[in-house]
């Protein structure tokens, strides 16, 4: 009977921990990809499965340095190409056996068979070579060789019986004729190596490194024109689909070796493969809510689908034999050479099919190198490094999910051998690895560190997704307050709980949480997750104002008013809103009296032309109580440096005006209430312009400052003398003096 789950509840361990309500959504590739997967599969839809259940063929001894081909004889023989070691090797019945050993340092960086079975080897070296296995045969016997060749990176096999290579360091096509034992140049290239080879009609499809060109070369004339000049700087493998015509290209341009990101989601939604009804699904209309319900919308995934580019010529129609295998070499990190590039990939490598008609459409991208390809059936099989992640992608939907991720950085070559058996040789742990056609019985998902940011309460935890019949997935938590997961500080894992409606599991509360999913299935089908939402209750955490500041502002000329500015800068960890209360008093020992409240911006204009004068201390109080529950709330505050009010202009007195010898001197004093005279500036009749005068001790620094203003003796006739003086609050002080003719 097909199991219907809606949520998994988590139960709170202390009640009124928190007031506020987050949660932990984990959707997208990137999140499941930061976690720990073992025998699970992420989709491109963000969904986990459970993977393709493998075995290893060879042991992971560093026999093999790296296996870079592979090949199946008409008897199901495995062939395998090693680099480094460069050997031959034969696995008939699960047991290798080794037929040929061309010495260290040389690869055996590429394999075909032909028709009649014999088996071709491509052997690297100081100078390369194509070997022949024939059919019977216990050992290889050369061919042919190339002098000034190094590399021979893909065999393609022609109709008429004719050899094709591509080769490098210079880039060259040979192409050799197996009944005279020869060879020649069919075509010599500007490209340092030409990657891969495959044979369509008289077509030949080459990839190049370093240009990233997709070559179509008449093999009778050897004209060449480009189908397709690729973003990457290499075309490492080649995969030629006969019945239809279409021709898939990868690059393996360097990347970093780092996790892969998010891919992007094809539009629409993905189809469910397994059979069952959903953990939760929209209901046609909205029921009436229970006390027991809980209701999420499922979110949908949206992209723009790829936009095809045409390409230089229409290809061939297709004719002849069915797919051919893709074509790869050596591995990044073999001995022999270092491909994709000295530049990393800045967007990753892709894969891009181009059509009967010439035109090209990009159906894969990821952060990796693509290094082999396959197809088997409608997927295409996308053999990658440094992840070591084996992808299949649905060619008709091109939907794309991780089949397995190997312990090797490097998936270097894979074979779809004739009974529907997955092959897959890697570099660095060099193993050869076989995916069975069951599913793994059991699989998990180890989330990354989840962090709450304080030590919080976890609530209920929504998981969506399809359990099938004779399938499950259960949950286990735990919790910590250090973030280093392999700390011996955070709990035990608590037991897993089957996924069923209101399940309680127990988890303390903590900073830092994890979760752990286990899948599990009859090895024909699978449950799946597609999304998990955790709740947890944060603590409210005290806001925090950082400054306060209060400025005078200024008039158009740059005299201070009376009117100021309080401003401040807060913070508030849970994000909640905050209202603000301004408090202003005159003395330590003076009551707060309140200025303004309820405030939501963090600036206040206070005009202080109704304070008495004095020095003036400024609060402002900080408050999340409406963000929280009654009680709940916390408030702060803090002060703002003292400052000064001076409404009062400062007074000139204490005139007396003398004449001696032809000169009028004017002596008077310019006293403040509390502030410091800022200076004083006089001008004759009214006249617009001001001059400046020096107090008698040269410096404008007191409350109270004497000044002389020595002035040309103005006859018979009288002078008006205007006097202004201002404070350093910008109160202005104005007299006048008026100097009569002598003796009136």
């Amino acid at each position: 009977m097909t199991k219907r789950i809606l949520l998994l509840c988590l139960a709170i361990a202390t009640p009124a921990l928190a007031t506020k309500t987050m949660f932990f959504t984990q959707s997208s590739p990137a999140d499941f990809e930061a976690g720990k997967l073992d025998s699970l599969v992420a989709t491109n839809f963000g969904q986990l499965k459970l993977a393709r259940a493998i075995e290893s063929v060879l042991p992971d001894d560093g026999k093999y340095a790296s296996i870079d081909a592979l090949a199946e004889g008409l008897d199901g023989t495995v062939y395998l190409g090693t680099n480094a070691s460069g050997l031959l090797i034969a696995l008939k019945d699960k047991k290798p056996t080794t037929l040929a050993d061309f010495g260290d340092g040389a690869a055996v960086s590429a394999l075909a068979v032909e028709a009649s079975g014999d088996v071709l080897i491509g052997v690297s070296g100081e100078t390369a070579k194509l070997q022949i296995l024939k059919k019977g045969a216990t050992a290889p016997e050369s061919l042919v060789e190339l002098p000034g060749v190094q590399y021979i990176w893909g065999i393609a096999l022609a109709a008429d019986g004719k050899i094709y290579l591509a080769t490098g360091p210079n880039g060259a096509l040979y192409e050799v004729d197996p009944a005279t034992k020869s060879s020649k140049v069919v075509f010599d290239s500007d490209e340092d190596n030409l990657r891969c080879v495959v044979s369509m009609n008289d077509m030949l499809f080459v990839g190049t490194d370093p240009n990233g060109l997709i070559l179509k070369i008449d093999r009778k004339t050897g004209k060449a024109t480009v189908v397709f000049d690729a973003p990457e700087s290499e075309v490492s493998t080649l995969l030629l689909d006969t019945r239809n015509g279409q021709v898939y290209a990868a690059t393996s341009q360097l990347v970093e070796a780092s996790e892969p990101a998010a891919t992007t989601e094809p539009a629409g939604h993905p189809t469910d493969h397994t059979t069952g009804e959903p953990l939760f699904q929209e209901p046609a209309q909205a029921p009436k809510p229970k006390p027991s319900d809980d209701v999420a919308s499922p979110g949908e995934l949206h992209a723009e689908p790829a936009t095809p580019a045409p390409a230089a010529e229409p290809l061939d129609p297709p004719t002849g034999a069915d797919t051919q295998p893709a074509q790869h070499g050596a591995s990044p990190a073999g001995p022999i050479t270092q491909i994709g590039g000295d530049e990393p990939a800045p967007n990753g490598n892709a894969v891009y099919r181009i059509d009967s008609q010439g035109f090209v459409s990009e159906i894969f991208r990821d952060p990796t190198m693509v290094l082999a390809m396959a197809r088997l059936e409608n997927q295409l099989l996308i053999a990658t490094g440094p992840t070591g992640t084996l992808y299949s992608l649905d060619l008709s939907s091109e939907e794309h999910a991780a089949i397995t991720k190997s312990r090797s950085q490097m998936l270097t070559s894979i074979l779809i051998a004739s009974d529907k058996s997955i092959y897959v040789g890697s570099a660095l742990s060099s193993t050869l690895s076989k995916l069975t056609a069951e599913l793994a019985k059991t699989g998990t998902f180890t989330s990354s560190v989840l962090d709450a940011t304080q030590i919080s309460a976890f609530g209920k935890a929504q998981i969506r997704g399809t359990i099938a019949p004779e399938t499950s997935i259960s949950i286990s938590t735990r919790s910590g307050n250090v973030e280093n997961e392999e700390s011996p500080l955070w709990t035990d894992w608590s037991e897993p709980v089957p996924a069923a409606r209101f399940t309680n599991i127990q988890t303390p509360p903590g900073r830092f949480l994890q979760y752990r999913l286990i899948l599990s299935g009859n090895g024909q089908a699978t449950p799946t997750l597609e999304d998990v939402s955790i709740a947890y209750l944060e603590p409210n955490v005290a806001p925090r104002i950082d400054s306060v500041s209060v400025t005078v502002d200024a008039t158009t000329d740059g005299t201070p008013q009376p009117m100021r500015t309080i401003s401040w800068t807060a913070t508030e960890p849970n994000g909640d809103e905050l209202r603000y209360t301004i408090f202003e008093r005159s003395s330590p020992t003076s009551p707060w009296i309140q200025l303004a409240k309820d405030l939501t911006e963090v600036t206040w204009q206070w005009d202080t032309r109704k304070l008495s004068d004095g020095r003036y201390e400024v609060k402002v109080e900080a408050s999340d109580a409406l963000a929280n529950a009654v009680g709940m709330g916390k408030t702060v505050s803090r002060i703002a440096e003292p400052m000064q009010v001076d409404n009062t202009p400062p007074v000139i007195g204490d005139i007396n005006l003398t004449r001696d010898g032809g000169k009028v001197t004017i002596a008077l004093r310019v006293a403040d209430r509390i502030g410091i005279v800022s200076g004083l500036e006089y001008s004759m009749d009214a006249d617009e312009h001001w001059q400046s005068v020096q107090p008698s001790d040269m410096l404008n620094d007191s409350p109270d400052e004497q000044y002389s203003i020595v002035l040309p003796d103005p006859g018979p006739a009288a002078r008006v003398v205007s006097l202004r003086s201002r404070d350093e609050s910008g109160n202005t002080a104005y007299e006048s003096v008026t100097i009569r003719p002598e003796n009136k």
